[in-house]
């Protein structure tokens, strides 16, 4: 065989058109954002589930408040992990009494963020 292999490389500039492995798709599909979803059902009798997505562990309070901004209940206060919550909400205050049927609001807020979504309760 005649060929002639380098003894020293140099490499500079390298492309990767294509890469795959379980790490990197893992890592391709956790969001970088913070993501409130729509609560469902909505509208809802007599519970609904509220969802949403924290990409860094935090501290985390999601509470329901009426529209006139009064606190119906808090639902979580507490330090939660990277990844996709659900929680249920049943339509009760912090008392545990029922509600009355109308529009509420509900509010994740994490020590840089924060995000409003709104629920109809029928009866």
């Amino acid at each position: 065989d005649d060929s002639i292999f380098p003894v020293r490389m140099e490499v500079d500039y390298v492309r990767v058109y294509e890469a795959s492995s379980e790490l990197s798709s893992q890592l391709e599909t956790i969001p970088n954002t913070y993501n409130l979803h729509y609560n469902y059902p909505n509208p809802f009798n007599p519970a609904t589930t509220l969802c949403y997505f924290l990409p860094e562990q935090t501290h985390v309070t999601l509470t329901v408040y009426d529209l006139m901004g009064k606190e119906i209940i808090q639902l979580v206060d507490a330090i939660q992990n990277v990844g996709n919550k659900t929680v249920q909400w049943d339509g009760t205050d912090s008392f545990g009494r029922p509600v009355s049927a109308g529009l509420y609001l509900y509010q994740v807020r994490t020590s840089n963020h924060t995000s409003v979504g709104k629920m109809t309760l029928l009866k």
